[in-house]
């Protein structure tokens, strides 16, 4: 007998170089140089890694397990500014390849943290802009009449919760 061609297929049962046919069969008889085919396990098809983040949770799942992978929840949510609630924030893997039944781990998002904006009026403009960008806000400042005194004269919203990034008005006098 002599090798014959050898083609590879991917078998999510038999691992990587291992035969899985043979043509003659085995204890078929042949002529002494006969040409044995013969077909060798690539092993699991690797299967690309959707990238889910920033869609619903439900969705993201869906499209995990369309793939032919597992989807799993990780245990603690996190905050962030720029993903809504019940949408994925990160994935682990985040791309790359898996192999069938191989497990992709979903964060969701708690939505953005909600800050308590103190009131700054009467106070000084720049005293307020530095106190309200620590706390994670964008501050837009509206000067009535040049904002000569520099003082908070009114702001919006004030002394309620809004989400972390939202912007504050200033009104300056």
């Amino acid at each position: 007998m002599a090798l014959g061609p050898v083609t590879e297929e991917f078998n999510e049962d038999v691992p990587a170089g291992i035969v899985l046919s043979q043509d003659p069969v085995a204890g078929t008889p042949a002529r002494h140089g006969t040409p044995v085919a013969m077909v060798v396990s690539k092993g699991p098809e690797p299967i690309p890694v959707p990238s889910v983040v920033g869609q619903d949770e439900d969705d993201a799942m869906d499209a995990i397990e369309a793939a032919g992978l597992k989807a799993e929840v990780a245990r603690e949510e996190v905050f962030d500014r720029n993903v809504p609630e019940g949408a994925v924030v990160s994935q682990s893997p985040a791309s790359g390849t898996l192999t069938r039944g191989g497990t992709v781990t979903l964060t969701i998002s708690k939505g953005p943290r909600m800050v308590e904006v103190p009131s700054f009026i009467g106070r000084q403009a720049n005293e307020a802009r530095r106190a309200l960008e620590a706390l994670g806000f964008q501050v837009r400042v509206n000067n009535v009449l040049g904002g000569f005194f520099g003082t908070v004269r009114d702001q919006d919203p004030v002394d309620t919760e809004v989400p972390e990034g939202s912007v504050i008005t200033l009104t300056v006098v």
